[in-house]
């Protein structure tokens, strides 16, 4: 069963895979965010906040991004372990990329807790680029 996406979800999806994310729309798309509780909406305005290089409020604001992006790294239901082997790519507060070391081979267990985490997250449902066993795959199957 795919995802159903609504159309402001399906226009950063494909600036995503594009590599071309319009700021204004970005902010668009965080107000919607924030308007249904979702954090994104708040990593976005952060990040577009602190790219201001005379705010005051800089610190404030970085601690609160970062304290952000941890909720967003538990949310994933990772363990540290698994985390160690697995590189992901973060935009907009959403995982669209990841790739799976190779060191000593990549364990079956990591592999189910990452399969665990794409599917019953929201979290990688941007996800564009798996890079496993250095596999680039297109797009996860929906």
């Amino acid at each position: 069963m795919g995802v159903i996406l609504e159309a402001i979800e399906e226009k950063f999806c494909q600036q995503v895979r594009d590599n071309s994310i319009d700021p204004e729309f970005l902010l668009v798309y965080s107000d919607w965010l924030q308007e249904r509780g979702d954090p994104r909406g708040e990593i976005i305005a952060l990040q577009y906040a602190l790219q201001s290089t005379n705010n005051k409020e800089r610190e404030v604001l970085q601690k609160r991004l970062k304290f952000l992006m941890h909720k967003q790294k538990i949310a994933l239901d990772l363990t540290e372990k698994n985390l160690l082997e697995i590189t992901l790519t973060w935009t907009a507060g959403a995982v669209t990329k990841l790739g799976v070391s190779r060191r000593g081979g990549v364990k079956s267990d990591i592999l189910e807790a990452l399969a665990r985490s794409i599917f019953k997250t929201g979290q990688c449902r941007f996800l564009i680029a798996p890079d496993i066993y250095e596999l680039q795959l297109k797009e996860i199957p929906q």
